[in-house]
Protein backbone atom coordinates (compact mmCIF):
# COMPACT_ATOMS: atom_id res chain seq x y z
CA UNK A 1 0.00 0.00 0.00
CA UNK A 2 0.89 3.45 -0.90
CA UNK A 3 1.51 5.62 2.52
CA UNK A 4 1.74 9.35 2.91
CA UNK A 5 1.16 10.03 -0.91
CA UNK A 6 -0.21 13.50 -2.44
CA UNK A 7 -2.45 15.57 -0.75
CA UNK A 8 -5.72 14.47 -2.95
CA UNK A 9 -5.24 11.11 -2.04
CA UNK A 10 -6.28 11.33 1.64
CA UNK A 11 -9.84 12.52 1.06
CA UNK A 12 -9.80 8.80 -0.54
CA UNK A 13 -7.70 6.82 2.16
CA UNK A 14 -10.24 8.65 4.88
CA UNK A 15 -12.97 7.71 3.55
CA UNK A 16 -10.90 3.73 3.05
CA UNK A 17 -10.35 3.99 6.38
CA UNK A 18 -13.67 4.60 8.09
CA UNK A 19 -15.15 1.31 5.79
CA UNK A 20 -12.30 -0.49 6.78
CA UNK A 21 -12.87 0.75 10.89
CA UNK A 22 -16.58 -0.18 10.12
CA UNK A 23 -15.52 -3.80 9.67
CA UNK A 24 -13.09 -4.25 11.92
CA UNK A 25 -15.75 -3.11 14.94
CA UNK A 26 -18.22 -5.13 13.24
CA UNK A 27 -15.57 -8.36 13.19
CA UNK A 28 -13.06 -7.44 16.15
CA UNK A 29 -9.64 -9.80 15.73
CA UNK A 30 -9.95 -13.28 18.00
CA UNK A 31 -6.72 -12.12 19.51
CA UNK A 32 -5.75 -8.58 19.99
CA UNK A 33 -2.65 -7.73 17.85
CA UNK A 34 -0.41 -6.84 20.69
CA UNK A 35 -0.64 -10.43 21.82
CA UNK A 36 -0.11 -11.85 18.66
CA UNK A 37 3.08 -9.83 18.19
CA UNK A 38 4.32 -11.19 21.73
CA UNK A 39 3.92 -14.64 20.63
CA UNK A 40 4.73 -14.74 17.07
CA UNK A 41 7.46 -11.51 16.81
CA UNK A 42 8.93 -10.22 19.89
CA UNK A 43 10.83 -13.82 20.60
CA UNK A 44 13.52 -13.04 17.73
CA UNK A 45 12.72 -9.07 17.26
CA UNK A 46 13.57 -8.03 20.69
CA UNK A 47 16.16 -5.34 22.22
CA UNK A 48 18.28 -8.14 22.84
CA UNK A 49 18.39 -10.48 19.86
CA UNK A 50 17.64 -7.67 17.52
CA UNK A 51 17.22 -10.19 14.78
CA UNK A 52 17.59 -8.45 11.55
CA UNK A 53 18.67 -5.27 12.96
CA UNK A 54 14.76 -5.05 13.73
CA UNK A 55 13.41 -4.39 17.20
CA UNK A 56 9.53 -5.13 17.52
CA UNK A 57 7.99 -3.25 20.56
CA UNK A 58 4.27 -4.14 21.06
CA UNK A 59 4.07 -1.53 23.72
CA UNK A 60 4.31 1.20 21.46
CA UNK A 61 1.33 0.14 19.14
CA UNK A 62 -0.82 2.45 20.46
CA UNK A 63 -0.27 5.35 18.95
CA UNK A 64 0.86 3.61 15.01
CA UNK A 65 1.47 7.21 13.94
CA UNK A 66 4.02 7.53 16.35
CA UNK A 67 6.03 4.75 14.68
CA UNK A 68 4.25 4.47 11.31
CA UNK A 69 7.55 3.80 9.61
CA UNK A 70 7.79 0.19 11.88
CA UNK A 71 4.48 -0.20 11.56
CA UNK A 72 4.40 -0.12 7.91
CA UNK A 73 7.32 -2.98 7.46
CA UNK A 74 5.11 -4.84 10.21
CA UNK A 75 2.21 -4.52 7.76
CA UNK A 76 4.04 -5.65 4.52
CA UNK A 77 5.27 -8.71 5.58
CA UNK A 78 1.77 -9.91 7.27
CA UNK A 79 0.47 -9.09 3.83
CA UNK A 80 3.43 -11.33 2.41
CA UNK A 81 3.19 -13.81 4.80
CA UNK A 82 6.75 -13.92 5.21
CA UNK A 83 6.72 -13.52 8.72
CA UNK A 84 7.18 -15.33 10.73
CA UNK A 85 9.75 -17.28 9.01
CA UNK A 86 9.13 -20.94 7.58
CA UNK A 87 9.72 -23.49 10.65
CA UNK A 88 8.59 -21.17 13.20
CA UNK A 89 5.47 -21.53 14.91
CA UNK A 90 2.68 -19.20 12.93
CA UNK A 91 -0.99 -17.86 13.31
CA UNK A 92 -3.73 -18.76 11.29
CA UNK A 93 -4.88 -17.12 8.11
CA UNK A 94 -7.90 -15.17 10.33
CA UNK A 95 -5.97 -14.02 12.60
CA UNK A 96 -2.93 -12.77 9.64
CA UNK A 97 -5.76 -10.74 7.88
CA UNK A 98 -7.39 -9.70 11.15
CA UNK A 99 -3.93 -8.32 12.79
CA UNK A 100 -2.56 -6.55 9.27
CA UNK A 101 -6.54 -4.93 8.57
CA UNK A 102 -6.51 -3.76 12.09
CA UNK A 103 -3.02 -2.16 11.79
CA UNK A 104 -3.40 -0.57 8.47
CA UNK A 105 -7.09 0.66 9.24
CA UNK A 106 -5.17 3.03 12.79
CA UNK A 107 -1.53 3.92 9.73
CA UNK A 108 -4.56 5.71 7.67
CA UNK A 109 -6.25 7.01 10.02
CA UNK A 110 -3.06 8.63 11.70
CA UNK A 111 -2.43 9.56 7.87
CA UNK A 112 -5.30 11.50 7.65
CA UNK A 113 -5.08 13.55 10.93
CA UNK A 114 -1.23 14.51 10.24
CA UNK A 115 -0.37 13.63 6.38
CA UNK A 116 3.78 14.12 5.78
CA UNK A 117 4.22 15.37 2.05
CA UNK A 118 8.12 14.75 2.89
CA UNK A 119 10.78 17.47 3.01
CA UNK A 120 9.82 20.48 0.69
CA UNK A 121 11.74 23.57 0.16
CA UNK A 122 10.51 26.69 2.34
CA UNK A 123 9.98 28.29 -1.19
CA UNK A 124 9.16 26.96 -5.06
CA UNK A 125 9.37 29.65 -7.67
CA UNK A 126 8.44 28.71 -11.31
CA UNK A 127 10.83 27.84 -13.86
CA UNK A 128 11.12 30.11 -17.15
CA UNK A 129 8.73 28.03 -18.94
CA UNK A 130 6.01 27.97 -16.42
CA UNK A 131 6.27 31.30 -15.53
CA UNK A 132 5.92 31.83 -19.54
CA UNK A 133 2.83 29.49 -19.19
CA UNK A 134 1.10 30.90 -16.20
CA UNK A 135 1.41 34.66 -17.85
CA UNK A 136 -0.40 33.11 -21.38
CA UNK A 137 -3.02 31.62 -19.27
CA UNK A 138 -3.71 34.31 -16.75
CA UNK A 139 -3.43 37.34 -18.95
CA UNK A 140 -3.55 36.47 -22.55
CA UNK A 141 0.33 37.39 -23.71
CA UNK A 142 1.75 35.37 -25.66
CA UNK A 143 4.66 36.59 -27.70
CA UNK A 144 6.16 39.71 -25.76
CA UNK A 145 8.53 42.29 -26.91
CA UNK A 146 12.25 41.11 -27.12
CA UNK A 147 13.46 43.64 -24.66
CA UNK A 148 10.79 42.15 -22.28
CA UNK A 149 11.36 38.67 -23.60
CA UNK A 150 11.97 36.04 -20.61
CA UNK A 151 15.54 35.57 -20.72
CA UNK A 152 16.12 39.02 -20.17
CA UNK A 153 13.71 39.55 -17.18
CA UNK A 154 14.24 36.29 -15.47
CA UNK A 155 17.14 34.58 -14.65
CA UNK A 156 18.64 31.09 -15.96
CA UNK A 157 17.16 28.16 -13.53
CA UNK A 158 19.51 26.13 -12.25
CA UNK A 159 20.54 22.06 -13.87
CA UNK A 160 21.68 19.21 -12.39
CA UNK A 161 21.74 16.36 -14.43
CA UNK A 162 20.00 17.69 -17.66
CA UNK A 163 17.20 18.94 -15.79
CA UNK A 164 16.04 22.60 -14.88
CA UNK A 165 12.95 21.72 -12.66
CA UNK A 166 13.86 19.97 -9.74
CA UNK A 167 12.24 22.11 -6.82
CA UNK A 168 15.51 21.96 -4.77
CA UNK A 169 17.17 23.93 -7.44
CA UNK A 170 14.12 26.35 -7.61
CA UNK A 171 15.05 28.67 -4.55
CA UNK A 172 14.68 32.19 -4.79
CA UNK A 173 17.67 34.22 -3.36
CA UNK A 174 16.59 38.37 -2.81
CA UNK A 175 18.14 39.18 -6.04
CA UNK A 176 15.93 36.88 -8.25
CA UNK A 177 12.91 37.84 -5.90
CA UNK A 178 13.78 41.51 -6.82
CA UNK A 179 14.18 40.28 -10.67
CA UNK A 180 10.59 38.43 -10.79
CA UNK A 181 9.26 41.52 -9.14
CA UNK A 182 10.67 43.54 -11.92
CA UNK A 183 9.12 41.11 -14.24
CA UNK A 184 5.85 41.75 -12.50
CA UNK A 185 5.63 44.80 -13.08
CA UNK A 186 6.74 45.34 -16.75
CA UNK A 187 4.31 42.53 -18.16
CA UNK A 188 2.01 43.75 -15.81
CA UNK A 189 2.06 47.55 -17.83
CA UNK A 190 1.94 46.03 -20.77
CA UNK A 191 -1.01 43.91 -19.77
CA UNK A 192 -3.21 46.61 -18.99
CA UNK A 193 -2.00 49.30 -21.65
CA UNK A 194 -0.37 51.83 -19.27
CA UNK A 195 -1.27 55.13 -21.44
CA UNK A 196 2.21 55.96 -19.85
CA UNK A 197 4.12 52.92 -20.67
CA UNK A 198 7.98 53.99 -21.13
CA UNK A 199 10.07 53.62 -24.70
CA UNK A 200 10.76 50.27 -26.24
CA UNK A 201 13.41 49.44 -28.43
CA UNK A 202 13.21 46.01 -29.42
CA UNK A 203 16.44 44.95 -32.09
CA UNK A 204 15.74 41.06 -33.91
CA UNK A 205 18.14 40.43 -36.09
CA UNK A 206 18.20 37.75 -38.50
CA UNK A 207 20.60 34.65 -38.73
CA UNK A 208 23.33 35.20 -40.66
CA UNK A 209 23.71 31.63 -41.88
CA UNK A 210 20.13 31.90 -43.09
CA UNK A 211 19.44 32.41 -46.68
CA UNK A 212 17.27 34.40 -47.87
CA UNK A 213 16.85 33.84 -51.60
CA UNK A 214 13.19 32.81 -51.18
CA UNK A 215 9.92 33.38 -49.33
CA UNK A 216 9.96 33.59 -45.71
CA UNK A 217 6.77 31.85 -44.01
CA UNK A 218 4.16 33.63 -42.70
CA UNK A 219 5.17 36.95 -45.42
CA UNK A 220 3.71 36.91 -48.52
CA UNK A 221 3.54 35.48 -51.61
CA UNK A 222 6.11 37.30 -53.99
CA UNK A 223 8.82 38.40 -51.46
CA UNK A 224 11.67 37.29 -50.78
CA UNK A 225 13.88 37.26 -47.79
CA UNK A 226 13.53 39.23 -44.82
CA UNK A 227 12.23 38.68 -41.28
CA UNK A 228 8.86 37.92 -40.35
CA UNK A 229 8.90 38.85 -36.67
CA UNK A 230 5.52 38.09 -33.66
CA UNK A 231 5.43 40.63 -31.02
CA UNK A 232 3.23 42.44 -28.75
CA UNK A 233 2.51 46.37 -28.70
CA UNK A 234 1.78 47.90 -25.19
CA UNK A 235 -1.17 50.26 -26.33
CA UNK A 236 -2.45 52.24 -29.66
CA UNK A 237 0.41 54.59 -30.68
CA UNK A 238 2.99 55.40 -33.19
CA UNK A 239 5.54 53.34 -33.55
CA UNK A 240 9.60 53.54 -35.55
CA UNK A 241 10.49 50.62 -37.67
CA UNK A 242 13.78 50.59 -39.27
CA UNK A 243 16.07 48.13 -40.72
CA UNK A 244 19.70 47.22 -42.10
CA UNK A 245 20.14 45.51 -45.56
CA UNK A 246 23.65 43.71 -45.68
CA UNK A 247 25.32 43.03 -48.71
CA UNK A 248 25.98 46.09 -50.96
CA UNK A 249 22.63 47.12 -53.13
CA UNK A 250 23.61 48.28 -56.64
CA UNK A 251 20.24 48.15 -57.85
CA UNK A 252 17.08 49.47 -56.78
CA UNK A 253 15.08 47.00 -54.11
CA UNK A 254 11.86 47.33 -52.63
CA UNK A 255 11.37 47.00 -49.03
CA UNK A 256 7.64 45.93 -47.71
CA UNK A 257 6.52 46.58 -44.54
CA UNK A 258 3.46 44.98 -43.41
CA UNK A 259 1.60 44.86 -40.29
CA UNK A 260 -0.88 40.97 -40.05
CA UNK A 261 -0.07 41.13 -43.92
CA UNK A 262 -1.42 44.42 -44.75
CA UNK A 263 1.28 46.45 -46.54
CA UNK A 264 2.00 50.48 -44.77
CA UNK A 265 4.81 51.08 -46.10
CA UNK A 266 6.77 50.28 -49.44
CA UNK A 267 9.87 51.70 -49.43
CA UNK A 268 13.01 51.66 -51.74
CA UNK A 269 16.87 51.04 -50.74
CA UNK A 270 19.92 50.32 -53.20
CA UNK A 271 20.73 52.12 -56.89
CA UNK A 272 23.01 54.43 -57.77
CA UNK A 273 22.44 57.04 -55.02
CA UNK A 274 22.62 54.53 -52.42
CA UNK A 275 25.50 55.09 -49.56
CA UNK A 276 27.69 52.32 -47.48
CA UNK A 277 26.32 49.28 -46.80
CA UNK A 278 22.86 50.22 -44.97
CA UNK A 279 21.33 50.93 -48.83
CA UNK A 280 20.22 54.13 -47.51
CA UNK A 281 19.25 56.75 -49.81
CA UNK A 282 20.43 60.37 -50.63
CA UNK A 283 17.08 61.40 -51.74
CA UNK A 284 15.08 59.43 -48.96
CA UNK A 285 11.55 60.00 -48.00
CA UNK A 286 10.46 61.05 -45.38
CA UNK A 287 11.19 58.03 -43.46
CA UNK A 288 14.96 58.26 -44.69
CA UNK A 289 14.72 55.42 -46.70
CA UNK A 290 14.83 52.05 -44.03
CA UNK A 291 13.09 53.96 -41.39
CA UNK A 292 9.49 54.33 -40.85
CA UNK A 293 6.93 55.18 -38.47
CA UNK A 294 3.37 54.26 -38.99
CA UNK A 295 0.41 54.01 -36.31
CA UNK A 296 -0.30 50.30 -34.88
CA UNK A 297 -3.12 48.77 -33.16
CA UNK A 298 -2.28 47.58 -29.47
CA UNK A 299 -1.87 44.12 -29.18
CA UNK A 300 -0.23 40.67 -31.12
CA UNK A 301 0.92 41.69 -34.46
CA UNK A 302 2.61 40.04 -37.19
CA UNK A 303 5.33 42.60 -38.20
CA UNK A 304 6.62 41.73 -41.41
CA UNK A 305 10.00 43.93 -43.61
CA UNK A 306 10.65 41.76 -46.83
CA UNK A 307 12.17 42.71 -50.44
CA UNK A 308 9.46 42.38 -53.20
CA UNK A 309 10.77 39.40 -55.48
CA UNK A 310 12.08 40.50 -58.63
CA UNK A 311 11.64 37.87 -61.12
CA UNK A 312 11.16 34.18 -60.09
CA UNK A 313 14.11 33.21 -62.61
CA UNK A 314 17.72 32.09 -60.62
CA UNK A 315 20.80 33.07 -62.32
CA UNK A 316 23.47 31.27 -61.16
CA UNK A 317 24.91 32.70 -58.29
CA UNK A 318 21.32 32.27 -56.43
CA UNK A 319 21.02 28.76 -57.60
CA UNK A 320 24.70 27.58 -55.95
CA UNK A 321 23.69 30.16 -53.69
CA UNK A 322 27.50 30.90 -50.82
CA UNK A 323 27.36 28.32 -47.81
CA UNK A 324 27.00 29.83 -43.98
CA UNK A 325 25.56 33.07 -45.62
CA UNK A 326 22.53 35.03 -46.38
CA UNK A 327 22.65 34.48 -49.86
CA UNK A 328 24.09 36.34 -52.97
CA UNK A 329 21.46 39.14 -52.93
CA UNK A 330 20.83 42.11 -50.35
CA UNK A 331 19.34 40.94 -47.65
CA UNK A 332 17.54 42.23 -44.38
CA UNK A 333 20.45 41.94 -41.48
CA UNK A 334 18.14 43.11 -38.43
CA UNK A 335 14.51 45.21 -37.42
CA UNK A 336 14.36 47.82 -34.84
CA UNK A 337 11.11 48.47 -33.53
CA UNK A 338 10.81 52.15 -30.95
CA UNK A 339 7.76 52.93 -29.68
CA UNK A 340 5.63 54.12 -28.43
CA UNK A 341 6.17 57.48 -29.20
CA UNK A 342 3.00 59.03 -29.05
CA UNK A 343 0.14 57.42 -27.67
CA UNK A 344 -3.61 57.22 -28.67
CA UNK A 345 -5.38 54.79 -26.65
CA UNK A 346 -4.79 52.00 -24.17
CA UNK A 347 -6.39 49.82 -27.39
CA UNK A 348 -8.61 46.73 -27.56
CA UNK A 349 -6.10 43.64 -27.16
CA UNK A 350 -6.84 40.35 -25.64
CA UNK A 351 -5.35 40.85 -22.50
CA UNK A 352 -7.73 43.74 -21.25
CA UNK A 353 -10.50 41.70 -22.49
CA UNK A 354 -9.52 39.04 -19.89
CA UNK A 355 -8.53 41.18 -17.55
CA UNK A 356 -11.53 43.74 -17.43
CA UNK A 357 -14.34 41.26 -17.76
CA UNK A 358 -16.61 44.74 -16.40
CA UNK A 359 -17.33 48.07 -16.87
CA UNK A 360 -18.75 50.47 -14.55
CA UNK A 361 -20.53 53.21 -15.50
CA UNK A 362 -20.72 55.37 -12.33
CA UNK A 363 -18.47 55.49 -9.25
CA UNK A 364 -20.74 53.30 -7.02
CA UNK A 365 -20.22 50.08 -9.41
CA UNK A 366 -16.58 50.13 -8.94
CA UNK A 367 -16.21 48.16 -5.94
CA UNK A 368 -18.00 45.73 -7.52
CA UNK A 369 -16.53 45.71 -10.91
CA UNK A 370 -12.86 45.67 -9.09
CA UNK A 371 -14.38 42.24 -6.99
CA UNK A 372 -15.57 40.81 -10.22
CA UNK A 373 -12.06 41.22 -11.45
CA UNK A 374 -10.05 40.29 -9.04
CA UNK A 375 -12.07 37.16 -8.40
CA UNK A 376 -11.50 35.96 -11.99
CA UNK A 377 -7.80 37.06 -11.77
CA UNK A 378 -7.03 35.10 -8.22
CA UNK A 379 -9.00 31.77 -9.28
CA UNK A 380 -6.79 31.65 -12.71
CA UNK A 381 -3.73 32.05 -10.01
CA UNK A 382 -4.34 30.36 -7.24
CA UNK A 383 -6.16 27.41 -9.25
CA UNK A 384 -8.68 26.96 -6.46
CA UNK A 385 -11.82 29.10 -5.50
CA UNK A 386 -11.30 32.77 -3.83
CA UNK A 387 -12.50 33.30 -0.74
CA UNK A 388 -13.01 36.65 0.73
CA UNK A 389 -9.58 36.77 2.82
CA UNK A 390 -7.68 36.42 -0.14
CA UNK A 391 -9.80 39.48 -1.59
CA UNK A 392 -9.00 41.27 0.99
CA UNK A 393 -5.17 41.81 0.75
CA UNK A 394 -5.97 42.47 -2.84
CA UNK A 395 -8.21 45.05 -2.56
CA UNK A 396 -5.01 47.08 -0.94
CA UNK A 397 -4.11 47.59 -4.48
Amino acid sequence: MIRFAKASWFAAIGVWALVASSAIAQNPPAVPPAAVFNRYCVTCHNAKLKTAGFVLDPSALTPVGANAETWEKVDRKLRSYTMPPAGAPRPDQATYDAVATALETELDRASAQKPNPGKLPLLHRLTRTEYQNAIRDLLALDALPREMDYPVLLPPDNTSSGFDNIADLLFVSPSTMQRYLDAARKIARLAVGDPNHRLLVNIYKTPVELPQIARVDDLAFGTRGGAAIRTNFPVDGEYAIKFEVAGAAREVHQVEITIDGEREKLTTVGGTNSTGRSGRLEEDTVEKGNEVRIPVKAGPRLVGVTFLEHNEARDEATLKPRMRSRGPQPSIASVTIEGPFTVTAPGDTPSRRQIFICHPSSSTEELACAKRVLTALARRAYRRPVTDADLQDLKTF
